[in-house]
């Protein structure tokens, strides 16, 4: 992940958002999965 504007925005990819210990860690509040051709991730 890459953090777009500071403590407010973070720019990743479908792996990402299903790894908990990294999006807890970092302070992410929500999730926006736009991902076509992936599954949802499970949160």
């Amino acid at each position: 992940m890459r953090e777009i504007i500071p403590q407010q925005l973070w720019l990743g990819h479908a792996i990402d958002a299903r790894d908990i210990r990294l999006l807890h860690d970092t302070g992410v509040k929500a999730v926006v999965d736009l991902a076509h051709e992936e599954p949802c991730a499970q949160l």
